[in-house]
């Protein structure tokens, strides 16, 4: 009698480990557990089973996060790079972690810090770039004036009034003429000539 209870027992434990197995296979509920009578060989697996079960939904919850931040350090790449608007403090919220993704998360803050410093000084070249220019077109049109205001003393003002309507290239191109030159009359011609083009 008490040989068939145990083989009544052992045949329920084994039922239930089987079935939860089988729910578990199905559903891949990482929750479920198996019961566990403590004192039976299939207790005994069921409890290894269970302790199994515990690691295995732990690490599924882990990766499960994991992915959840990486997909927010990606969607804060992507609106960063949409929006053209890079602020390496968007990473800090995982900048601390010790894993792959924290070292992601700091790549891309260093990255973000580099853009936005060269970006900085493409500003700032851009800036004395267009300083140089104007430096140029100021220097152009002075060294213009002093060989009019040298060669047409009389007519200076006139001439130079004349000129403020063409460009610095134009005004190079118009220097050897300016030179050539011999009266007023045919400057008059030649800068009336390249301000009709």
């Amino acid at each position: 009698m008490i040989f068939s209870l145990t083989l009544r027992v052992n045949n329920t434990d084994t039922y239930e480990l089987f079935h939860v197995m089988d729910i578990q296979a199905k559903n891949h509920d990482l929750t479920l557990r198996v019961p566990v009578q403590s004192f039976t060989e299939i207790g005994h697996i069921a409890q290894r089973y269970n302790q199994v079960m515990d690691a295995l939904e732990v690490n599924h919850r882990q990766n499960v996060e994991s992915l959840e931040e990486l997909y927010a350090i990606t969607a804060t790449a992507v609106s960063a790079i949409e929006n053209n608007h890079f602020h390496p403090s968007d990473f800090d919220d995982f900048c601390d972690r010790p894993d792959d993704l924290g070292i992601l998360a700091r790549t891309l803050q260093q990255m973000l810090e580099l853009l936005n410093q060269q970006q900085g000084d493409l500003i700032t070249a851009k800036q004395q770039l267009n300083s140089v220019e104007e430096n140029k077109k100021q220097l152009i049109q002075d060294i213009f004036s002093k060989i009019l205001e040298t060669r047409f003393p009389e007519n200076y003002q006139e001439i130079n009034n004349l000129i403020n309507g063409i460009s610095s290239q134009q005004k190079i191109n118009l220097l050897p003429e300016i030179l050539k030159v011999k009266n007023i009359e045919e400057l008059s011609k030649i800068i009336g000539n390249i301000i009709k083009k």
